[in-house]
């Protein structure tokens, strides 16, 4: 087993997660770094408000490519790659100027939804994001496809970093939270920025290859990734918003501050891991597959390695979360460490859970994640209803964690079958 482990260390797989984790983990640390100093600038209601408006852009960004994407690690013919990653820039923009329409006729309806008037201020700037993330999202694939995963680490890092900056220095000059999301847009842009720049420098020469013609050929071709996968992650990313959206509409600003709080000093130190090593696990599992080799060993050791790596901070988070919230952040902010205890047997699962994601794309099994998210959708909303009813956030969070988990540990069962499957009926001469 160590000499497995020793190999592993040393292989292409692990040197591409420490690329990729060396930016994305300094941008990670500059960014929590702050928030000692953000909650101290920016009031928890504040934080209600930064928090709704990512929400909403983390639904309008599934959107946003029509998940076409994911498909840019599949063919082995580059002109299809670059194609589906012209296709997916176009279809962001094409979104993008119908969320424009929509927040012109209908941004005061937002606010009134939502019971929170700051957002219609901020809801012009939805379309700018969406088209942002759409950029941001292709490019990713883009050069994770060709092992450029060094200009992504950067990206990452130069988004971060401008992200960070602007919410420490914006603050007094943007009111009401504004300085929050003001910096996220100008992390968005320095982003996608960088990606164009690089586009053009070192892979200029793909452009020549995209036609209209061919996008929609390959549009047709791969047309599972809008067909199931699209409506699969969009159901699954408002399920996961929920509470952002239920805490809004039946309790208040801040309530919904205080949980994006808690919730991001989990999610995003656990979402650094999971994003590197999905990025290359995935190229690397899809070559594998498309060449027929066997799959189980690198899922079982990714999976015990993922829970070896995770079950210790997880569990200081679960017992000691109020404590750590109260020294970091302040009195004000202990609540956010409550929060943050319902849901880490949830996210302790979804850890493991993420870094396989990709695997009913690859399988074209896209129409049972489809089922496996709407069932976890119905569950949350009946638990979470639930907390409604009794006027509880304690009692609806952790019902939504619960409801959650379940349907993670069912989704990794139910990926590990997918692996054993393929395993028996992969042809004898590949063995």
């Amino acid at each position: 087993m160590r000499k497995r482990w020793n190999s592993l260390l040393k292989s292409e797989f692990f040197r591409n997660v420490a690329t990729l984790m060396t930016g994305t983990t300094i941008a990670q640390i500059i960014a929590l770094a702050i928030y000692p100093i953000l909650t101290k600038i920016y009031s928890d209601t504040d934080f209600g408000l930064f928090t709704l408006y990512m929400s909403i852009i983390s639904i309008t960004g599934i959107m946003s490519t029509g998940r076409y994407q994911l498909a840019i690690l599949m063919p082995e013919d580059d002109k299809k790659a670059i194609n589906l990653a012209a296709l997916g820039v176009f279809i962001g923009f094409f979104l993008s100027v119908i969320l424009l329409l929509l927040v012109v006729f209908f941004r005061e309806n937002i606010g009134i939804l939502f019971k929170n008037e700051a957002i219609v201020k901020w809801a012009w700037y939805i379309p700018l994001s969406t088209f942002l993330i759409a950029i941001f999202q292709v490019s990713i694939y883009w050069f994770n496809r060709h092992k450029n995963f060094k200009q992504t680490a950067v990206a990452n890092l130069s988004q971060s970093v401008t992200n960070s900056g602007l919410k420490l220095s914006t603050s007094s000059v943007v009111h009401g939270g504004g300085g929050l999301i003001a910096g996220a847009i100008g992390g968005q842009i320095i982003g996608a920025v960088w990606f164009i720049v690089k586009w053009i420098r070192t892979y200029r020469e793909h452009f020549r290859n995209i036609s209209y013609t061919a996008m929609m050929k390959v549009g047709k071709e791969y047309y599972r990734f809008p067909g199931f996968n699209l409506p699969n992650n969009l159901i699954n990313n408002i399920s996961n918003s929920l509470p952002v959206f239920l805490l809004s509409t039946f309790f208040t600003s801040s309530h919904v501050g205080l949980y994006g709080m808690g919730f991001a000093m989990i999610f995003r130190p656990m979402n650094l891991i999971t994003n590197s090593m999905e990025q290359v696990f995935s190229q690397r599992i899809i070559n594998k597959y498309n060449d027929k080799l066997p799959l189980w060993n690198d899922i079982r050791l990714l999976l015990l390695r993922s829970a070896q790596i995770s079950i210790i901070p997880f569990l200081l988070a679960g017992i000691f979360g109020p404590f750590i919230f109260k020294v970091i952040f302040g009195p004000g902010w202990e609540e956010s460490g409550r929060y943050m205890q319902l849901l880490v047997p949830w996210l302790f699962a979804a850890f493991m859970a993420n870094q396989l994601t990709f695997l009913p794309d690859m399988f074209s099994r896209q129409k049972t994640a489809f089922l496996f998210n709407a069932i976890r959708l119905v569950l949350r909303i009946g638990g979470m209803a639930v907390g409604i009813y009794f006027e509880s956030v304690y009692l609806m969070l952790a019902l939504f964690s619960l409801a959650s988990l379940l349907v993670v540990i069912a989704t990794i069962v139910w990926y590990i079958v997918l692996v054993k499957s393929y395993e028996k009926e992969r042809p004898a001469d590949s063995l």
